[in-house]
């Protein structure tokens, strides 16, 4: 399955960062309704709403693209030993970026594109290679560890929040 999504894993529940995001992401969260994760794993474009898959004190949000800036800015998301890892994953034009936060700082970034070849900028904490699904295999590096399942063994059918926002800006 071709994934192009946008969001961010931490390993906060949702209930404990979602008073800071709306100042983050600079929205006003309006309403919620539950969705499936195949539903909240969509590509989107131009929504006003972003999906939240919690799972053991785990949060994996899914938005636009309009919400995640080319500057970082969810450091004050990682406050007391907290982290976060930030994504972009593009299987259609084959561009991939990882932001990694610790303790209200960035600490890393990488950036994988496959034109003309397999080539990753920065340090490949992730260990992926041109053979790897970078979506199912960079997620799951990251989530394994914190909830015991990999990317793809999640189930489809399990249970997402989707919150409706309106943009403050």
């Amino acid at each position: 399955m071709g994934y192009n999504i946008c969001g961010f894993i931490s390993n906060q529940s949702f209930n404990l960062i979602q008073p800071k995001l709306e100042s983050v992401l600079g929205v006003h969260f309006e309403k919620e309704e539950i969705v499936t994760l195949s539903e909240a794993l969509s590509e989107k474009f131009g929504d006003l709403f972003l999906d939240v898959y919690d799972k053991k004190g785990v949060t994996m949000l899914f938005c636009d693209n309009i919400l995640i800036p080319d500057e970082p800015k969810f450091s004050s998301l990682t406050q007391s030993g907290s982290s976060l890892v930030e994504f972009m994953l593009n299987d259609t034009s084959n561009v991939y970026a990882f932001r990694f936060y610790k303790n209200g700082q960035i600490t890393d970034q990488e950036f994988y594109t496959f034109e003309p070849s397999f080539i990753c900028h920065g340090k490949n904490l992730l260990n992926l290679s041109e053979k790897d699904d970078i979506v199912e295999r960079g997620i799951s590096h990251i989530i394994h560890p914190l909830i015991g399942a990999r990317f793809e063994d999640l189930k489809t059918s399990d249970k997402a929040l989707r919150v409706h926002f309106s943009l403050n800006r």
